[in-house]
């Protein structure tokens, strides 16, 4: 079953697609994950192909605005939001319905913002942290976000809970080492996180759904990725696509770099497609109808 989702540009129309028949796509007893790097405003320079009005704010802002709010999304991940620009962003929702929280790079001029439909889940903990060069014991750029969540006068069982991870791992191909290094202190915090928060509900049956999603800057048979998975064993809900990120500066860069894992706990019931390169065009990312280079990912879940 799909429904169409269609942008600005109706180039760049995409689907919803629903996985699960036995679950209606406006239940109550599922939630919706969307995940983007938005593309920081000041690194709009960077892509020659693109028409210059099309990196433009005036441009860009309503195309940002659209593509968030129209997904309905529970919960939003972005990364990339510049430090400037967090009154747009904070101004996509009411803030009667919607809480969020900006996470600041250390030293940088972007970073993580998390919105959550405060009118459906109740936050429960969140902890914001940035990455440590383990040699240096100094802080890293890069920063990661844990939320612990609550459904309110849910449908289902009052002891389930959501955790949701997400990231914004260090760019270019030659800084591997660096992202392993990343992705351990991540995965360390997250299993800290999850035994004290389940000890702390000891005696109770609890259900916690996890959800790690992000820019992890590395391709799905790269090092850091196989290390995530195979920790973890957590599914990815893009398994198989060719691109989350399509843009031409020195040469074409199509690559999968950004990733919703999920736990056991959830099942995926629901979500959007990847665009083919014919309907994005010669010229990749960022463009007329869509203002970031790389791809939303919405993902609808339900609880198993």
């Amino acid at each position: 079953m799909e429904t169409t989702h269609a942008l600005v540009n109706p180039l760049l129309s995409r689907k919803i697609t629903n996985l699960s028949e036995s679950i209606h796509s406006n239940s109550k007893s599922t939630f919706t994950v969307l995940q983007w790097n938005t593309l920081n405003s000041q690194l709009t320079d960077s892509f020659p192909k693109a028409d210059p009005l099309h990196l433009t704010s005036s441009h860009r802002n309503p195309l940002l605005v659209q593509e968030i709010k129209s997904y309905s999304p529970d919960f939003v991940c972005l990364e990339e939001v510049n430090n400037l620009d967090i009154d747009l962003f904070k101004g996509i929702f009411d803030s009667t319905e919607y809480d969020c929280i900006f996470h600041g790079k250390y030293q940088g001029t972007d970073g993580l913002c998390f919105f959550y439909n405060q009118k459906r889940y109740e936050l429960v903990k969140s902890e914001l942290q940035t990455y440590i060069d383990l040699e240096t014991n100094k802080k890293q750029s890069q920063v990661f976000q844990l939320n612990i969540l609550r459904q309110k006068n849910s449908e289902g069982s009052e002891s389930d809970y959501l955790m949701i991870i997400f990231t914004h791992l260090k760019a270019k191909e030659q800084n591997t080492e660096i992202r392993n290094q990343q992705v351990k202190q991540l995965l360390k915090f997250m299993n800290e996180t999850k035994e004290e928060f389940l000890e702390s509900k000891k005696g109770s049956n609890i259900n916690l759904g996890i959800v790690v999603c992000g820019d992890f800057n590395d391709e799905p048979h790269s090092e850091p990725i196989r290390l995530f998975e195979e920790a973890t064993k957590f599914k990815t809900a893009f398994e198989g696509e060719k691109f989350t990120t399509f843009k031409i500066r020195n040469e074409v860069k199509k690559r999968v770099i950004d990733y919703v894992f999920y736990n056991e706990s959830l099942r995926l019931v629901g979500k959007n497609n990847i665009p083919t390169e014919e309907l994005i065009g010669m010229n990749g990312l960022p463009n007329e109808g869509y203002p970031s280079d790389h791809l939303s990912l919405v993902c609808k879940f339900a609880f198993n």
